[in-house]
């Protein structure tokens, strides 16, 4: 059931990245038709750091790079209406937020099943209220401690 869930999760948020594509695309011809590369190079952007970078250097580059285009939109001569600033300041954070998110659903599922084995291994080895080892091996290291003894 929990596998059923993650899986559903997963396809959700890459339906919803997809989604985000489609959305920031048209909010950008519907706005201003000039700022389409801007905002599909800060998509790629986005999507780059949130694949490839772990999670707490992604934020300190989101939060800098944010920081930086936010800076030059406001402060600097740029000409453009505010719904175009605001696109522009928002997709790189949004895309590598989600994107951070998808490789983090898509993480716990792929490691789920590839370590199940030892999982189950170590629930057989193991007490799990006290964190010691079950009978029989506490019985051969028992033995083993006796016999180094004698």
């Amino acid at each position: 059931m929990a596998q059923r869930h993650t899986i559903r999760l997963a396809l959700l948020s890459l339906f919803i990245t997809t989604s985000a594509f489609i959305i920031f695309i048209y909010a950008v011809n519907s706005y201003d038709p000039n700022i389409i590369m801007p905002i599909i190079v800060l998509f790629i952007m986005g999507l780059f750091i949130g694949s490839l970078l772990s999670s707490i250097l992604s934020t300190w580059v989101i939060i800098l790079l944010t920081t930086i285009g936010s800076s030059f939109l406001v402060f600097g001569q740029m000409l453009l209406p505010l719904p175009s600033k605001l696109l522009l300041i928002l997709v790189l954070p949004l895309v590598a937020g989600i994107t951070i998110f998808n490789r983090s659903l898509l993480g716990t599922f792929s490691s789920k099943n590839v370590n199940r084995d030892q999982i189950e291994r170590y629930i057989q080895h193991y007490n799990q209220a006290t964190k010691l080892q079950g009978a029989y091996n506490a019985e051969k290291m028992y033995q083993k401690i006796v016999n180094f003894i004698q």
